[in-house]
């Protein structure tokens, strides 16, 4: 593929939901954006794989502290099926 067909690519690709959110994240974590994309990606493979899902969540809660990176995570982990339960536990969409 040649520079200006990858160039047209990508400037027309459309960004989904959690697309959005994680760029929104990216921006509101600076520094932190590295070690919050690696632990939403070990939850993420852990919740494929059928593991429990919280180890991770929980390290990733001190790195959200403005209420727009708080609302953006939320939205993150909604839309890769992982919800907090009643008791503080992580659990998963039926």
């Amino acid at each position: 593929m040649t520079r200006r067909q990858q160039r047209k690519t990508t400037a027309t690709a459309k960004l989904g939901n959690l697309d959005l959110l994680l760029l929104a994240l990216r921006a509101e974590l600076g520094s932190d954006w590295g070690c919050y994309k690696e632990l939403i990606e070990g939850a993420a493979a852990a919740k494929a794989s059928g593991e429990n899902v919280s180890a991770w969540v929980e390290q990733t809660e001190p790195l959200v502290r403005s209420t727009a990176s708080q609302f953006a995570h939320q939205g993150v982990l909604f839309l890769l099926g992982i919800k907090m339960g009643s008791e503080g536990e992580m659990s998963f969409p039926i």
